[in-house]
């Protein structure tokens, strides 16, 4: 029964998503439930249980607004892409995304450690620069992913500054060259936007 319950969150996070991406607007849970083929009880149970896993994000009208990293609510991370602006909740999510849609666009953002403007911009869905890192801090122990470790998820303009802003924090934090982080979220991104149901790698996607 909790493999049943499990498999079908994974499907209406992943159908939330691909919402998301098509239309760059909120969605409902009775359109999640017309595309899936099921209730609107079980699509709106599904959907108190990932909110309360902070594993979406919802608006005062109860409709998705962010799935697996994706969101059409403004953030410090943009996606430009095919003429869409979204937004992601991580710098991971946004590399992640562009990868797997094997797609031409742009990311902006703001380095964490400089407060400076950052654009990267993708050709078939890789990142044009070898500079730019992510600083990524292990999500173990996050019981709210989008809240407690989605924020520490940044891009900055080179590994140099990314060190040595990490000590100037005491943090802990792996140093992710960019063109590296948009291999492996390409790779955990590859299913939802391939048009699978499941979440890919279960944790490997915020």
């Amino acid at each position: 029964m909790e493999h049943d319950v499990n498999s079908s969150q994974d499907a209406v996070r992943a159908a939330a998503f691909r919402a998301l991406l098509a239309t760059g607007r909120p969605v409902s849970a009775a359109g999640l439930a017309a595309g899936l083929g099921t209730s609107d009880a079980e699509v709106q149970a599904a959907l108190e249980r990932l909110n309360r896993r902070g594993q979406l994000r919802r608006d005062g009208e109860r409709r998705v607004v962010g799935s697996c990293g994706l969101s059409v609510v403004p953030s410090r991370h943009e996606l430009r892409s095919g003429g869409r602006r979204l937004w992601t909740w991580c710098a991971y999510d946004a590399v992640g995304i562009l990868g797997a849609l094997r797609a031409d666009g742009t990311v902006r953002s703001i380095s964490v450690a400089t407060g400076r403007p950052l654009e990267v911009t993708f050709r078939l869905g890789s990142p044009e620069t070898d500079t730019i890192v992510i600083v990524m801090p292990d999500a173990s122990g996050c019981d709210d992913v989008v809240e407690e470790w989605c924020p520490r998820v940044n891009f900055v303009e080179d590994e140099q500054t990314a060190r040595s802003w990490l000590r100037s924090k005491g943090q802990v934090a792996e140093v992710v060259p960019i063109a590296e982080a948009s291999r492996r979220g390409t790779s955990a991104w590859a299913t939802l936007i391939d048009g699978g149901s499941d979440s890919p790698g279960g944790s490997s996607l915020p």
